[in-house]
């Protein structure tokens, strides 16, 4: 009675332990490729800048339609972007910050700014720590010296 479950459990193993190694295979042929960077990211006739995050712990591309694309550096716990009209240099967020979306370690974010021709700050803050850790100034805040 017992020896018919045993084998039909038998061939079952051994039909997952030959599919396993194709099937693992087949996951990775068809993964999608990791960004390298943001602006490797953005189409070839996109135009913005490149955006320098002080400190360097993330790479940004803002397009000329308002399209943010964020790469962290480093892992942090729960990064989320914003997009403020008000230069702080502390770690609170400040009052009039927008919320732009979350920026994961792996993947770059593509986010959208409100106004890509006002002048502003992006801001990275950690809902981990509860602390802004990077902020990047537009760049038509650096065309008018802000």
């Amino acid at each position: 009675m017992i020896a018919p479950l045993r084998r039909t459990h038998r061939w079952i193993w051994i039909a997952r332990v030959l599919a396993l190694p194709g099937l693992v295979i087949a996951a990775w042929a068809v993964r999608p490729p990791a960004d390298a960077s943001p602006v490797a990211a953005m189409p070839d006739d996109a135009r913005g800048q490149t955006l320098r995050f002080e400190p360097a712990v993330a790479r940004g591309f803002l397009a000329d339609d308002g399209s943010l694309t964020v790469t962290l550096e480093d892992e942090v716990p729960l990064a989320m972007a914003y997009w403020s009209a008000t230069h702080s240099t502390g770690t609170k967020l400040p009052s009039d910050a927008i919320w732009l979306g979350a920026v994961d370690a792996l993947a770059a974010a593509r986010l959208r700014v409100p106004d890509p021709q006002a002048g502003g700050t992006i801001v990275l803050y950690s809902l981990g720590t509860h602390a802004v850790f990077a902020r990047a100034a537009s760049p038509v805040d650096r065309k008018r010296g802000g």
